[in-house]
């Protein structure tokens, strides 16, 4: 059923919220406590530049929603990239006035965005028979268990519930920048 701009516009309005709301650390340049830091301390209110590399016309009220939110305080820095059928549709951002390093390649912090498309995907492989939620991890990823005779028993569920006990590195794990970057080396946690 194909979806109408409008329909997509709120939704990716309520979307939006729902990821500039999380996208940085709230206190680094106000965040949602803006507004009654305004109230309290008398502080000015922040100047913020927007850029729109592309917006069809039906995307604009998502557009000044996105706004919104930066002048009610709820934002400091924040990008919204939408492609319909292969197409980009819209393509923005804001950020402080006075902050010329951000734009719309800027990396951007998303923290627990992703959950919401892994679930998605997850639930498609799933539905397509190709992914099962009660399958070991290492049917799929052989290597998952190569080194730890304990995670052979660890299922799709389980990771996807956060109870494969994963989230914690080793006690002695000091890592550098660029071990960070090192995927190789990361998998190896795992």
């Amino acid at each position: 059923m194909p979806v109408s701009w409008g329909t997509l516009a709120s939704g990716v309005a309520i979307g939006a919220t729902a990821v500039v709301l999380h996208n940085h650390f709230p206190l680094l340049r106000g965040g949602p406590y803006l507004p009654f830091s305004y109230r309290c301390f008398g502080l000015p209110k922040q100047c913020f530049r927007f850029g729109k590399q592309c917006c069809h016309e039906e995307l604009l009220p998502v557009f000044a929603t996105f706004k919104s939110l930066f002048t009610k305080g709820h934002n400091s820095e924040s990008q919204l990239c939408i492609y319909s059928n292969g197409e980009k549709v819209l393509d923005i951002y804001g950020c402080p006035a006075d902050n010329n390093d951000y734009d719309s390649h800027t990396l951007q912090i998303v923290f627990s965005c992703t959950k919401v498309v892994t679930a998605v995907v997850v639930a498609l492989l799933v539905d397509r028979g190709l992914l099962n939620y009660n399958d070991p991890i290492c049917k799929h990823w052989p290597e998952f268990a190569a080194y730890d005779e304990n995670k052979s028993s660890i299922t799709v569920a389980d990771v996807l519930q956060h109870q494969a006990g994963l989230a914690v590195l080793p006690r002695n794990a000091y890592l550098t920048k660029e071990m960070l970057s090192d995927r190789e080396l990361l998998s190896t946690f795992l």
